[in-house]
């Protein structure tokens, strides 16, 4: 933690940089995780579609007046603008999509399924590498959660095809089933990951150990 925060008690305390002669890069994106600095000022790991993984400082964010406010919280599905500083990426400008706290909260085993999965991209993902099918496999496993009824007894086949996709898009295991490929979250899929649970989990267990993660 320690590592993630050392950076920004330096940097936020400068004066603002001109962002005129810096290139603005926008994309879609979901904040995986957030602290807040000093009186107004935010520090965020932010995944985004167009660039991978960019932790990025947004001085004044938390200032009534700043129109990125309420878009800068965990767990929001934005787009972003980005200027790329010397030392940081900055973000300039936020808009809310959705917040998936809002989303998900008063489904407790819901909710607590998205914190797993948000806080396993969070140690896999590391460097600014463009990983679009990952994007949109989180963003359906999203919409999966928003829109459909969980029953308890699937939670864990629902987390385990998630994770072997996040694996999957990032190299750690090889293609064996179209489910790991597809965003959709068929029964056909659940019914084959709770028959093979035991040999999925030692799959994903022998992933993350190359992960060294």
């Amino acid at each position: 933690m320690k590592n993630w925060m050392s950076p920004l008690s330096k940097l936020v305390t400068r004066n603002k940089v001109s962002f005129m002669a810096h290139h603005v890069y926008q994309s879609e994106a979901l904040v995986l995780r957030g602290i807040d600095v000093r009186e107004a000022n935010r520090f965020v790991d932010v995944f985004t579609r167009e660039l991978g993984l960019i932790r990025a400082a947004a001085t004044s964010s938390r200032k009534e007046s700043s129109k990125m406010r309420y878009s800068l919280q965990d767990y929001t599905h934005l787009d972003v603008s980005l200027v790329r500083g010397k030392e940081v990426w900055r973000i300039t400008g936020a808009k809310e999509r959705s917040n998936i706290y809002y989303k998900l909260k008063d489904d407790k085993k819901k909710f607590f399924l998205f914190k797993k999965v948000n806080s396993l991209l969070t140690r896999l993902l590391h460097g600014e590498e463009k990983n679009e099918r990952l994007f949109d496999a989180l963003l359906s496993f999203i919409e999966f959660l928003s829109e459909n009824k969980i029953e308890s007894e699937s939670v864990k086949n629902i987390e385990c095809l998630i994770v072997l996709r996040i694996l999957y898009h990032l190299g750690y295991v090889a293609k064996k089933e179209n489910m790991y490929e597809t965003n959709e979250f068929k029964d056909e899929f659940l019914v084959y990951i709770k028959k093979n649970q035991k040999d999925v989990i030692q799959e994903i267990n022998a992933a993350l150990k190359e992960s060294q993660l």
